[in-house]
């Protein structure tokens, strides 16, 4: 959608043969033309969903693979830890009575 928005934009500013000094009055002339195809999009969606259904149920879901956080040792904090979060924890681990 920002690529989108982007590139309009920049269409319009090469209409009005701008395109070296894009201007907040481009920007939003190009984000209100977004406007304006999205709700197209939702009134045509509104009108008639049932295309817009077929395509998601053929969709498949995006498979996204668990990857457990790597430590140093069995116990270690993971490798991306840093910062005073894990300090605070290293240490709470050193003596764990103490909260």
């Amino acid at each position: 959608m920002r690529d989108r928005t982007q590139r309009r934009i920049e269409e319009i500013a090469a209409e009005r043969s701008v395109a070296a000094a894009i201007d907040l009055a481009i920007v939003e002339a190009g984000i209100e033309d977004g406007r304006k195809a999205m709700e197209e999009m939702i009134k045509g969606y509104q009108a008639n969903p049932a295309p817009a259904r077929e395509v998601m149920e053929r969709a498949e879901p995006a498979r996204v693979e668990r990857v457990e956080p790597a430590s140093t040792s069995a116990g270690a904090l993971p490798l991306n830890e840093v910062g005073i979060m894990a300090a605070m924890e290293a240490k709470r681990r050193q003596n764990p009575t103490e909260h």
